[in-house]
C-alpha cells in the first residue's frame, strides 16, 4: 500500500512540477486484494470471522490480527476499514469489489502529499481531488431487446 502512494504521490509531484497540475488515475476494480498487505489483511479478517462472535465486530477482530496488519487496519481510513469488517458475501468473505479502493488511494495520497508539502515546501503540491464514481461492470443491467 505504501509503495503505491509513494508511486502516485512521486507522479503527482512530478507532474506538478512541470505545470501538470491535472491528470486521471484509472483503479481497477479488485486491486485492494492485489496489494500484498491488503491481501493479508483480507485474509486475515476472512479468518477470523469464520469464527461466532458477539458484540462489537471490531472488537472481536483487532486482538486476533497479527501486528502488522493490525497497524494496515488502523491506518485505514475508518470507510475503508468499516467494509473491510462489514461488507460480506453469503460465504463470510469480503467482498472485494465493493470496496472503496479509489477511496483509499485518494485518502492515502492525499496524506502522503500533505506530509511532503510541511517537510518539503519547494514541491509546490496541491491537490483538488474529484471523486468520480463509476459503474462497476458487475452493477450494471444491460437490456437486451
Amino acid at each position: 500500500m505504501d509503495d503505491i502512494t509513494t508511486y502516485l504521490a512521486d507522479i503527482i509531484c512530478e507532474r506538478t512540477k512541470r505545470g501538470k497540475n491535472y491528470g486521471v488515475i484509472l483503479v481497477p476494480e479488485g486491486l485492494i486484494e492485489f496489494i500484498p498487505e491488503m491481501g493479508e489483511l483480507i485474509s486475515e479478517i476472512n479468518e477470523i470471522l469464520a469464527e461466532e462472535f458477539s458484540g462489537e465486530i471490531e472488537e472481536f477482530v483487532l486482538p486476533k490480527l497479527k501486528e502488522e496488519t493490525r497497524e494496515l487496519f488502523k491506518k485505514l481510513p475508518k470507510a475503508v476499514s468499516s467494509q473491510l469488517l462489514l461488507d460480506r458475501d453469503p460465504h463470510g468473505n469480503v467482498q472485494v469489489s465493493k470496496i472503496d479502493t479509489e477511496r483509499l488511494l485518494i485518502l492515502t495520497v492525499a496524506r502522503e502529499l500533505e506530509k511532503r508539502q510541511a517537510c518539503h515546501h519547494q514541491i509546490p503540491c496541491r491537490t483538488r481531488w474529484t471523486y468520480v464514481q463509476v459503474l462497476r461492470a458487475s452493477e450494471r443491467k444491460v437490456g437486451l431487446s
